[in-house]
């Protein structure tokens, strides 16, 4: 189990569709996008966020 440390949040982003509704496959310029938007795994205990909430973040968040 990860604890995230300090005011952290553990998030699993969006992934994209590969097929529409339809049932149309999509090619994979467009499957390999990385989405900056995600749902909250885990949270340390200092955080306002709570698990299970959806969260936008920026292109260079998490990164050190």
């Amino acid at each position: 189990m990860i604890i995230p440390f300090g005011n952290r949040l553990l998030v699993r982003r969006k992934t994209s569709e590969t097929e529409t509704e339809g049932g149309i496959l999509l090619p994979s310029e467009v499957t390999d996008k990385k989405y900056n938007e995600g749902t909250v795994v885990r949270t340390s205990d200092d955080c306002k966020i709570s698990e299970n909430d959806y969260v936008i973040f920026g292109d260079y968040s998490g990164i050190n």
